[in-house]
């Protein structure tokens, strides 16, 4: 089964009245538990040997933004969806900055890496 990196809107403003924090959490995409969500505070490392983890670009940046160390999970993420292209180029980079080799193809709508 596949887990989908969902953000939404949590609607309660931070401390000193700053802008909603999202949510950002793991929710199973496919398969009998399709809908079920997973915390985020699951070990990656875990959730990969049941899961194939897809992020869209939104959910990625919240992520990112809500902890920087995300991004050492990139290895373990299979399908980057709906990602802008500086949100292409951003995961392609952080993927060469670990050391790992990336190939891409495409025409901006239909890429693959």
């Amino acid at each position: 089964p596949g887990l989908l990196l969902t953000v939404t809107a949590s609607g309660e403003a931070g401390p000193e009245g700053d802008a909603a924090r999202p949510t950002v959490e793991w929710v199973v995409a496919t398969g009998e538990r399709c809908g079920e969500a997973v915390p985020v505070t699951s070990g990656v490392a875990e959730l990969v040997e049941s899961y194939a983890l897809m992020v869209t670009g939104d959910a990625l940046d919240a992520a990112v933004e809500l902890d920087r160390s995300f991004w050492a999970n990139v290895d373990h993420i299979r399908v980057f969806a709906r990602m802008t292209p500086q949100g292409k180029a951003t995961v392609v980079r952080e993927v060469q900055r670990q050391q790992m080799h990336v190939l891409m193809c495409g025409d901006g709508g239909n890429d693959v890496g």
